[in-house]
């Protein structure tokens, strides 16, 4: 965020925030967020009390603007607090892994015994709490 004084008594802000919010253990892959991911918003203050936006179904879901303050420094005492929406996040699992249809698939082509094909279903379904289904 930057802040710099313009004409008379103005100050003017801009500013974009990358934050990491999570990370991904070793063997999956971050496939999205189950929703809108980006936020953007713009204003214009006219006075020095603390301004709130409710965002709504986007990543966030509050912004509280703190203008300059009479008579203090504007780029010290500006600033914007963020308050998120709780994301979801979708993983992918990316090592030692085949999508259930993959197996399906193989099976109906009679490329995987029964045998096989029923061991990995109960794997699936009794160890991995998975959503294997014929």
């Amino acid at each position: 965020m930057s802040a710099q004084e313009t004409e008379g008594n103005q100050t003017r802000v801009e500013g974009t925030m990358i934050k990491r919010l999570f990370t991904v253990e070793p063997g999956w892959t971050i496939q999205g967020l189950a929703g809108p991911s980006v936020d953007t918003h713009s204003y214009i203050d006219t006075n020095t009390d603390m301004d709130f936006f409710d965002r709504g179904g986007g990543p966030v879901k509050r912004l509280e603007y703190v203008g300059r303050k009479d008579g203090a420094n504007g780029a010290r005492e500006t600033k914007v607090n963020v308050i998120f929406n709780p994301l979801k996040i979708e993983l992918v699992q990316n090592k030692d892994c085949i999508a259930p249809q993959a197996l399906q698939q193989l099976h109906q082509m009679g490329r995987l015994s029964d045998r096989v094909f029923n061991q990995v279903e109960t794997e699936v379904n009794e160890n991995l709490r998975g959503e294997f289904t014929r």
